[in-house]
């Protein structure tokens, strides 16, 4: 306001908060928000993007099986991915005095997060979860109280690519034979380094499993574990946590209880319509790019186009350089002109070759070049 120089009522030029409730009630479609974070890499993405994806997608399966119709069969569509679950996540509110200033939940010293390799298809057939332990040696049964999961172990409790491997020829290939499910069979990951390694090709080229990843940076658009599963499970998480403090008042879950903890969130999360929403939000089955190009998720792209395209016209402005461009002397010239100044006008294009004693006429530092100069900038930020 103070820019525009606009008079208003307002104590330095600050609204209020009965500006603000009567500017809300004046726009019921805002509502107050809790913005989720989301990263650069991701927010960049374009529909062109998506386009290209899609088109690329459809091409490879054409080209490597001959046959398109596997991409009109949900029941030969698979997504897998892993997410962490702490052991001491937020459970929501509890009853506690009125006026006691602090009301406590014990839990866990450390933040320790199990990770959870997860995967389903567009029918709603869920794999066999594997759960990776942190550390090599266990002396108590780590899967108790989930003995249909898979265990894995890790230093760190993460995912690698060993474990994957292990992962598809002990869960996800005894799961579709078992299941009897018509090959080739379309395995989407993302692109994760754990994912993509000679010995998991190699594996899925020998069982006919055409290993495909995702769009970069894309798995809040495209992938549907995330779109609809792990969301899900979440929520079925803490409430499993919640549940299971109140029958053990005073104690706290460790990695020994997560196996029995986690499958009540498992089997209350694994629905039909959630696997079919997941593929069907994320656009792969039915394929339909659409989807996604009609999300509001891809709004953040414009954004920063307009802000890059913004930073570039203020950068240019601020930078235009006028008059003659002038850098210190060589030592040769110094040497023959020892008694004038340490400085000399010289053309842009002598610039380039400073250490010369080649002489030039004094020009200005033209536009067009300054520009030029500007635009390579730009394009290498």
């Amino acid at each position: 306001m103070k820019t525009d120089g606009r008079k208003n009522p307002f104590k330095d030029d600050k609204p209020g908060k009965d500006w603000y409730y009567a500017f809300m009630k004046r726009h019921p479609e805002i509502s107050l928000r809790s913005p989720r974070q989301l990263g650069k890499e991701r927010a960049v993405i374009r529909a062109e993007n998506v386009e290209k994806w899609f088109r690329e997608f459809e091409q490879y399966v054409e080209t490597s099986t001959g046959d398109l119709d596997i991409l009109k069969d949900p029941s030969r569509m698979y997504n897998a991915d892993e997410s962490g679950f702490s052991l001491c996540p937020k459970t929501g509110s509890v009853l506690g005095l009125r006026g006691v200033k602090s009301v406590y939940n014990l839990v866990a010293s450390d933040k320790t997060q199990i990770t959870v390799l997860a995967g389903m298809s567009a029918t709603a057939h869920y794999l066999r979860p594997m759960i990776v332990f942190p550390g090599q040696r266990f002396t108590k049964n780590m899967l108790d109280g989930f003995d249909e999961a898979v265990m894995g172990r890790s230093e760190n409790g993460w995912m690698d690519s060993e474990l994957f491997v292990e992962w598809l020829k002990t869960v996800f290939i005894p799961d579709i034979n078992t299941r009897q499910v018509k090959r080739p069979v379309i395995l989407l990951v993302d692109g994760h380094k754990t994912h993509m390694s000679l010995e998991a090709s190699d594996t899925c080229n020998e069982n006919n499993i055409i290993l495909y990843c995702l769009l970069e940076h894309a798995s809040h658009l495209m992938q549907p574990c995330d779109l609809q599963l792990f969301g899900v499970l979440k929520e079925t998480w803490k409430t499993s946590i919640r549940e299971w403090q109140i029958q053990h008042v005073g104690q706290y879950v460790t990695k020994y209880e997560f196996s029995g903890i986690f499958k009540k969130a498992w089997v209350s999360a694994t629905k039909v319509e959630v696997a079919v929403k997941g593929f069907r939000d994320a656009g792969l089955f039915p394929l339909d790019r659409s989807v996604i190009l009609k999300t509001d998720k891809l709004q953040t792209s414009q954004l920063f186009e307009a802000s890059g395209s913004n930073q570039k016209k203020s950068f240019e402005d601020k930078a235009i350089v006028t008059g003659p461009t002038k850098i210190p002397e060589n030592k040769a010239t110094k040497a023959d002109n020892s008694t004038k100044d340490n400085t000399r006008e010289i053309p842009v294009d002598e610039a380039a070759t400073a250490g010369d004693n080649t002489k030039g006429d004094t020009i200005p530092f033209r536009k067009n070049i300054n520009n030029l100069f500007l635009k390579l900038i730009w394009n290498c930020r």
